[in-house]
C-alpha cells in the first residue's frame, strides 16, 4: 500500500497510508483538492485528481482498490460537480436524438410531423430513453457527454449494463425532467439541481450506485457543442421556410 504526504496551509505532513487519508477526505476533515505527494510522483498533485482519493466512477470500492490500476485511461480533473455541463449534455443529446427521429418520420412518414407539438416531443423523450441506454451500455457515455468529457460508471467502474442504464434514464426522465411537462419540468430541474449542489450527487445515480465524473473541458469542446445548438436551429428555420 502507498505512504502518503500532504500538504495544510502550506505544512507538509504524514506520511499516512491510503485508507487513512482517504478516510480523511471522505470525512471532509481535508477538502478534496488537498495537495498529496508519494515516492514516485513528479510532482505534488491535487487529491481528487487521483483515482484513490476522487469520486472516480474507474475506483472500485474503498476495500478492493489497487493502487496500481488505471482505470480506463480515464483521470477526473477539476471539478466533479458540475450541474450546469451536465445540463447541456443533456440538452445537446437531446437536439441530436430529435435532429435524427425528426429526419427518419419525415422521409418515412412526414404527416406524422403535422401532429400536436406536444405529444411529438414526449414521442422524442420517452424513445430517447431507449437510445440513451443503448449508449450508455455500451460506450459509457453519449454523443455530447463525450463532447464535455464525461463518463458514466458503476461503483466497480464498469460500464452501466442496458438495464441499468435504463432504470437511470427512466428516473432521469421522471425525477430530472419531469417528464417534459413545462411547470413540472422546471421545478423537477431545480430540485435536482439543488440535490446536485449540495450533497453532490443526484438522487437517481446514488440510488443505482452509479458515479458521474468530468474532466476539464477544452475551449474546442464547448464550440464542437455551441455549433450542435446552430445547427439545429438552423435546420428548423430552414424547415419553415419550405412550409
Amino acid at each position: 500500500m502507498s505512504i502518503w504526504h500532504y500538504a495544510v496551509k502550506g505544512d507538509k505532513r504524514g506520511p499516512v497510508s491510503t485508507e487513512e487519508l482517504r478516510r480523511q477526505i471522505e470525512s471532509g476533515i481535508l477538502p478534496a483538492d488537498t495537495k498529496v505527494w508519494s515516492e514516485g510522483m513528479p510532482d505534488w498533485r491535487e487529491a481528487s485528481s487521483l483515482p484513490q482519493f476522487s469520486a472516480s466512477p474507474y475506483a472500485a470500492p474503498a476495500s478492493d482498490i489497487n493502487d496500481d490500476v488505471i482505470w480506463d485511461n480515464y483521470t477526473p480533473s477539476g471539478p466533479q460537480v458540475r450541474p450546469w455541463v451536465r445540463f447541456w449534455a443533456r440538452s445537446a443529446d437531446l437536439v441530436v436524438w430529435a435532429t435524427i427521429v425528426s429526419v427518419m418520420v419525415g422521409l418515412l412518414f412526414p404527416e406524422w410531423l403535422d401532429e400536436n407539438d406536444t405529444g411529438l416531443g414526449m414521442a422524442l423523450l420517452v424513445s430517447n430513453l431507449f437510445a440513451e441506454s443503448l449508449m450508455l451500455s455500451i460506450w459509457g457515455t453519449t454523443p455530447a457527454k463525450w463532447i464535455l468529457v464525461m463518463r458514466l460508471r458503476d461503483h466497480r467502474g464498469k460500464k452501466l449494463s442496458y438495464g441499468a442504464a435504463l432504470r437511470r434514464s427512466f428516473h432521469v426522465l421522471v425525477r430530472g425532467q419531469g417528464l417534459g411537462i413545462p411547470l413540472i419540468s422546471l421545478i423537477t430541474h431545480i430540485v435536482a439541481c439543488n440535490n446536485l449542489s449540495n450533497h453532490g450527487i443526484t438522487t437517481w445515480d446514488r440510488d443505482g450506485g452509479i458515479t458521474v465524473s468530468h474532466q476539464t473541458i477544452p475551449w474546442w469542446r464547448w464550440l464542437l457543442l455551441f455549433s450542435i445548438f446552430i445547427g439545429f436551429v438552423s435546420l428548423v428555420v430552414a424547415g419553415n421556410s419550405v412550409e
